[in-house]
């Protein structure tokens, strides 16, 4: 990713985020659900609501880091 950064822009930041598949609103939906046993979490729904996790919190972390408390200049 870093090459892929370095050869098309020149950005003085860089940021990963990966999914946690034990994060607190995954198992809260699948309790939800009635799936009370992480190893027997149907795989396809599983991921479903994993990827459903990430979006939301990738995109709270960006609405944080575009927020004049972090980036005051960014995005003006």
């Amino acid at each position: 990713s870093m090459a892929v950064i370095q050869h098309f822009d020149n950005s003085s930041h860089f940021i990963t985020m990966t999914a946690n598949k034990q994060w607190a609103e995954v198992t809260n939906a699948m309790l939800k659900l009635g799936y009370d046993d992480p190893n027997k979490y149907p795989p396809e729904l599983y991921a479903q609501i994993v990827a459903r996790v990430y979006r939301k919190k990738r995109s709270q972390l960006m609405k944080l880091l575009h927020s004049d408390y972090v980036m005051p200049s960014c995005g003006k």
